[in-house]
């Protein structure tokens, strides 16, 4: 097994995205832009195994909170395989656990995977924020809400009406990311239970999303960074004025726009991020488990922390919505 450790993006080989072909995040330009914009002492592990696959890993410092899915706090540096911008996907490709060990041991200190997608047998799996998904078989919003029950499509057209009065508007690609903006993105950040790394300004002026911005009487209330890579819509941050959401079904409006552009798009299907799982399940969302696992480098703290896992992880217990006619999409014939 050959592994190389690289301090820069520019370092790494341009093969390095053929091994993380099917993860938008993973990819060199994506990590040249988080590189850039949120400096954290990013480290690339590419590694060359027996089997002549290449296999790729992500790590940054953080003191993280180690009790950040409790009511407890203890912050503490860790190094977090993951990628530094409180995104859903995972910050490594590897799907053998050998490989994937001898990463792991090979750093020294605390260590916390986040957003695993996989299952494995020598660690504690905990669990992290799920993320939230749709498959889109509709090809028009009409038949996304034709595809509901009366009483979800209600749902909608109550939303619509509270917020009759909101326009909606696209950012041209020349128009710039205001501080303004940037404020209803630190009102998310502020009010979130399960904070990480706060993104600065420049990183939404540069990352090449889709901003839509929603306005009441002419003022900014709330914003929408999407983008699309090969048949998946991604929602990826947004913002929002707490003060009007309430009376204008702001936040609801925002979703329902978000999943508008993803079938506007053809795309095959939507991922919605992690939190207010409950918001996104009532428009018809499943929720897809994400896996959390620490590993220290010390042998007796690792005994405790394996045992410790499950008192540190995420847990949920969301209400189903059954949102489809017959708990089904409808596909409309084309």
């Amino acid at each position: 097994m050959n592994i190389k450790v690289f301090n820069k993006v520019e370092e790494i080989p341009n093969y390095w995205d053929e091994a993380v072909e099917k993860s938008p995040f993973l990819k060199k330009k994506y990590l040249k832009l988080l590189e850039t914009t949120n400096p954290c002492g990013a480290q690339y592990y590419l590694v060359a195994n027996e089997d002549k696959k290449q296999y790729c890993f992500v790590t940054y410092k953080l003191k993280l909170n180690m009790f950040t899915y409790s009511k407890f706090k203890l912050d503490i540096p860790i190094t977090i395989i993951g990628i530094p911008a409180s995104v859903s996907a995972s910050g490594y490709c590897c799907e053998k656990e050998e490989v994937f060990l001898k990463i792991l041991k090979s750093i020294k200190g605390i260590k916390v995977v986040l957003n695993s997608n996989d299952k494995f047998k020598e660690l504690k799996r905990g669990y992290t924020l799920p993320d939230c998904i749709m498959e889109l078989p509709w090809n028009s919003f009409q038949s996304y809400l034709e595809a509901m029950k009366p009483s979800h499509r209600y749902r909608y057209n109550k939303v619509r009406k509270h917020g009759k009065s909101l326009d909606i508007r696209k950012l041209e690609k020349y128009e710039r990311f205001t501080e303004e903006l940037y404020k209803l993105y630190e009102n998310v950040y502020n009010k979130s239970s399960f904070k990480l790394e706060k993104l600065p300004i420049e990183f939404f002026r540069e990352n090449g999303a889709d901003t839509t911005v929603f306005y009441l009487e002419g003022k900014t209330v709330g914003f929408v960074q999407t983008f699309k890579e090969e048949e998946t819509f991604y929602f990826l941050f947004g913002g929002i004025d707490y003060k009007v959401n309430k009376n204008n079904g702001l936040y609801f409006n925002m979703l329902y726009q978000i999943i508008a552009r993803a079938i506007e798009s053809g795309a095959k299907d939507i991922k919605m991020g992690q939190t207010a799982e409950d918001a996104k399940l009532r428009l018809g969302c499943t929720l897809e488990e994400k896996y959390l696992y620490i590993h220290s480098s010390n042998k007796f703290f690792n005994k405790l922390i394996q045992y410790l896992v499950p008192f540190l992880s995420y847990k949920y217990n969301f209400k189903k919505y059954h949102v489809f006619i017959n708990n089904e999409k409808i596909i409309p014939e084309i």
